[in-house]
């Protein structure tokens, strides 16, 4: 499995009309007025998104642990750190394991 970083940039516009001498002028105007706060741009300001992912990158469990809550009959759960092999995880449950993923953010029950 991969990691990817996707960026996700939206982009918002809005026209001012404004009278000054000249386009520095306006510019400058408006450009304070938006550091005032008296152009805010929001929702009804949308005008498009852009998606970009970069280069996956390999995941490597490792050495790591994971962090997960320990369920035992008619005990609470119980906060605790397990490696992510296969033999780590089934002696913190003193036996086979099997895995039920909820959904696609890899969230599951094991």
């Amino acid at each position: 499995m991969k990691e990817y970083d996707v960026t996700i940039t939206e982009t918002l516009e809005k026209t001012i009309s404004m009278r000054a001498a000249s386009k520095e002028e306006a510019e400058e105007k408006v450009r304070q007025g938006y550091y005032n706060s008296e152009y805010v741009l929001d929702a009804d300001n949308f005008t498009e998104v852009d998606f970009k992912t970069g280069e996956g990158r390999e995941i490597t469990l490792e050495g790591s642990k994971l962090d997960v809550l320990l369920v035992k009959p008619g005990k609470f759960p119980v906060p605790y750190q397990v490696s992510p092999e296969l033999e780590d995880m089934q002696a913190a449950v003193g036996g086979e394991i099997e895995e039920v993923y909820l959904d696609e953010d890899d969230v599951g029950i094991i």
